[in-house]
């Protein structure tokens, strides 16, 4: 058999019929260059959004999850079945399968996990026909069950991703809308550098920081396949100029220095807001209960500051979750005598992620002085053994990046 490559189209990819047709020319040049294809494909650009909207004003509030999810596969059905029909008016055969009919199942207990690909050997079956796979991405059945499921943010992704390590390939090529992973937000810092090659746990980092390339449980389910992920831009929008590999690394940091693999990336998270408890007594309960009535609030970041026989609690978390977690604090709070609580909204959060990090404390210093330079106050500062989390005003965000990028050669001077 050819050798198989596994290729994800996004919804912006796939968003009108003619951008469908120069996906099919880009899966027929696969084909001369001696490879057997496997297309697996998201619904047509915002069709799930509108498929949701569509359900959720019928119903009057949030439907049944299950009905809710076949709903929504049928964007993925009918992506499939388009761009098959594609793939026949240029002369390529091709089977476009649904992910339940190559057994893709999902866990009981989470239906956006995936578990296993139970019938690989139907894709391999089209293949050996001499016909091009066209697998419909962010569905699949749960475990044990013939019940639809989808698999949320992400899912065509770790459709590939999983066809790719039941197929045992090296790696999957995902086509989206960007040319590739950045060191920082290219819409924000003009002429910033393209990473050629990123580690998963960089990518990782970047991707739980606000960089939305490729969603972090995808990366996670790469690096446990060991599945490459090369992201290059579509060929339904314009020729791509090399794109991304995102990979592992057992080399040591002398080694990633001169291996290629980049080492420095910048993440962007905005409409944060800030929670200050202060004064609170030095006492373990109220810090375990503190962070127990949040147990159902997404943090980003959380701070403690210590003061003698008190200390404070700095919490992070997107906007659209303040009123939540101040109802569910308030109670607690007030039954603590001389404890305050304020929150700051209209944030944003900066955080530097690499590797090499833990190698000295000039990131921090360069950090600082390139937020001095750009004139912007620092709210907060949190930092691990390879980020640091500087979080400032909204409005101050791109006078800031700007500043961060060129302290830290992430913009190319040559374009």
């Amino acid at each position: 058999m050819k050798e198989i490559v596994v290729q994800k189209y996004g919804g912006s990819s796939l968003a009108t019929l003619q951008m469908m047709e120069k996906v099919a020319l880009h899966i027929m040049e696969t084909v001369k260059s001696g490879k057997a294809p496997i297309a697996v494909v998201s619904a047509m650009g915002k069709e799930t959004d509108r498929l949701i909207e569509t359900v959720t004003d019928f119903y009057g509030g949030q439907p049944p999850v299950s009905a809710i999810d076949k709903v929504q596969a049928t964007g993925e059905d009918l992506s499939a079945s388009l761009l098959t029909i594609a793939l026949h008016k240029i002369g390529l055969e091709a089977v476009s399968l649904t992910g339940w009919q190559i057994g893709l199942e999902t866990d009981p207990e989470n239906r956006h996990k995936i578990k296993r690909i139970r019938n690989i050997a139907r894709v391999k079956e089209v293949l050996a026909q001499h016909k091009a796979a066209v697998i419909t991405g962010f569905q699949g059945i749960i475990e044990n069950t013939d019940e639809i499921t989808t698999l949320g943010r992400g899912g065509s992704d770790l459709t590939a991703i999983a066809l790719a390590g039941a197929l045992g390939l090296d790696y999957c090529e995902i086509y989206t809308d960007v040319d590739g992973v950045y060191a920082v937000n290219p819409q924000i810092v003009p002429n910033a550098k393209r990473l050629d090659q990123v580690t998963y746990d960089m990518m990782i980092e970047l991707s739980t920081r606000g960089a939305k390339v490729l969603m972090d449980r995808c990366v996670e389910l790469a690096r446990r396949l060991n599945v490459k992920v090369q992201v290059k831009l579509s060929p339904s929008i314009d020729i791509s100029t090399g794109g991304t590999l995102i990979c592992s690394h057992t080399g040591d940091l002398q080694e990633m220095e001169t291996s290629g693999s980049e080492r420095i990336g910048v993440a962007i998270q905005d409409n944060l807001a800030a929670i200050i408890i202060s004064n609170i007594p030095d006492r373990p309960e109220i810090t375990s209960e503190i962070f127990g009535s949040l147990s159902n609030i997404n943090l980003v970041d959380a701070a403690q500051l210590p003061f003698e026989n008190r200390f404070s609690i700095f919490i992070l978390c997107q906007i659209d979750h303040l009123k939540s977690a101040l109802t569910n604090l308030n109670p607690l709070i007030k039954s603590i005598p001389e404890v305050a609580i304020n929150s700051l909204t209209n944030l944003t959060g900066l955080t530097l992620v690499s590797p090499l990090m833990k190698e000295g404390p000039s990131y921090m210093s360069r950090f600082a002085d390139a937020m001095k330079e750009a004139d912007v106050s620092i709210e907060m500062i949190a930092s691990s053994g390879t980020t640091i989390l500087f979080v400032i005003r909204n409005d101050l965000l791109q006078q800031a990046a700007i500043s961060l990028a060129k302290k830290f050669d992430l913009v190319d001077l040559n374009k």
